[in-house]
């Protein structure tokens, strides 16, 4: 319930359905979508899956953007991602892994329809992920960047 001094409940309490359709869409620079960052945990196993030191990975694939860890972009696509899927997929930053559940995208329906609905074929389909799921992905992301987030 909702009225003065209540917050509002949060548009996806029902719930979104969104599933994967693999159109690695996400997987490109664009907009204000141009960094994905990389933790100091994330650089081994990354570094792993692709075959090589943490120390190369670090030098080959990574830079810094107002002091932080992110991935290089020398095309519009992920250096993470060889044309057909990424290839630190089990492994892959928290900021892939909870996409699409940002807070960003999260504040309002509209959000969800201009940075995520817009260009992503997955949004609207697939399994309906419940408000939990949903929350638990969103502070991930958030505690990521050392941010705390409540819907």
């Amino acid at each position: 319930m909702t009225g003065p001094g209540r917050p509002k409940a949060p548009w996806y309490l029902e719930g979104i359905r969104f599933e994967c359709r693999r159109c690695h869409a996400c997987c490109r620079a664009r907009g204000e979508y141009v960094f994905v960052y990389i933790e100091d945990a994330e650089v081994a196993p990354i570094a792993k899956a692709l075959g090589i030191s943490p120390q190369r990975f670090l030098e080959e694939f990574c830079t810094t953007h107002e002091g932080e860890r992110v991935l290089r972009f020398e095309t519009e696509l992920c250096p993470l991602h060889d044309g057909e899927g990424c290839r630190a997929h089990p492994f892959k930053p928290v900021q892939c892994r909870t996409w699409p559940f940002w807070p960003e995208n999260l504040e309002s329906r509209r959000a969800w329809e201009e940075k995520v609905a817009s260009f992503c074929p997955g949004a609207g389909k697939g399994r309906l992920w419940s408000f939990a799921e949903i929350v638990a992905q969103a502070r991930e992301m958030a505690e990521s960047s050392g941010e705390t987030w409540n819907p």
